[in-house]
């Protein structure tokens, strides 16, 4: 008896591959006062054929460069010359990105310069940058690791949307958009009929989905979503309770600290005062 599972490439040129060479990595979130301005010292550091990968994740942004302004929202995504840019600052109350600077060579295999692409983040996109962050932060850094590691993270990244798909992913695309949906609306007030009527399908035909595939109600999702917002703006920020309570869309303070105590095991205030300890 004989089995076999493989598949085989014929050879090919790798002129038009494309692979980074990670220099700094970062996954930031700020408050509204939050600017910084790039001076001739720091673009020294850098390579002057430097690429800058950010990808924004919450709230909003502006970077500045030499002729240009570009304001980057939620689950958008930009690449440029690292030595464009002169200043980048937060607009809204707070703003979550990540940001990665590299050099590579094709680059414009996978991506445009100034270009804004916008794609909601997926289910897992931040665990993959988080495995991201802890290898280039291990002991014993392994480069060629860690550059293998942030491909695999932008190919997922840029190429999310991008597969033809059979019956079964399109299903599975369908909760992620779903997903992406609402943690791009976490800062409003999402109702289970805006959603599903976003997406041509019926509330119960959404519950099912979410039901099958994360085993928890749609409503139950977007709870908990509100609160692990909840959870980094309290802890990451100087925001008063009440504020993040309103930011959030919860009916009341007390129904924010209630919800928030039965997920954590700790009100808002014992939460804050913990993690600043």
């Amino acid at each position: 008896m004989y089995q076999s599972d493989s598949f085989y490439l014929s050879w090919q040129k790798q002129e038009n591959v494309f692979f980074p060479n990670v220099i700094t990595a970062f996954n930031i979130f700020a408050d509204e006062n939050y600017y910084h301005y790039i001076e001739d010292e720091e673009h020294g550091y850098y390579p002057e054929n430097t690429f800058s990968f950010i990808r924004c994740f919450a709230g909003e942004g502006e970077i500045s460069l030499h002729d240009k302004v570009f304001r980057l929202r939620e689950n958008e995504c930009l690449f440029l010359r690292f030595h464009t840019i002169k200043k980048y600052t937060s607009i809204t109350k707070m703003w979550g990105y990540k940001w990665v600077n590299f050099t590579a060579k094709n680059a414009s295999s996978l991506f445009e310069t100034e270009t804004v692409y916008s794609k909601c983040v997926f289910d897992g996109e931040e665990q993959l940058f988080s495995k991201f962050l802890q290898t280039g932060q291990s002991e014993n850094v392994n480069v060629g690791y860690v550059n293998t590691v942030f491909n695999h993270y932008l190919y997922s990244v840029m190429l999310q949307e991008g597969f033809s798909r059979s019956e079964e992913k399109k299903s599975v695309t369908t909760i992620d958009e779903i997903c992406g949906y609402i943690r791009q609306k976490i800062y409003s007030k999402i109702s289970i009929g805006e959603i599903s009527s976003f997406f041509q399908m019926s509330p119960r035909r959404m519950h099912q989905i979410f039901t099958q595939k994360l085993g928890i109600s749609p409503k139950r999702y977007i709870l908990n979503k509100k609160l692990e917002e909840g959870y980094k703006l309290l802890v990451q920020t100087t925001i008063p309770i009440n504020e993040i309570s309103a930011m959030l869309c919860f009916s009341s303070p007390y129904h924010f600290s209630a919800e928030f105590k039965k997920t954590f095991n700790g009100t808002p205030t014992e939460v804050r005062k913990m993690e600043n300890i």
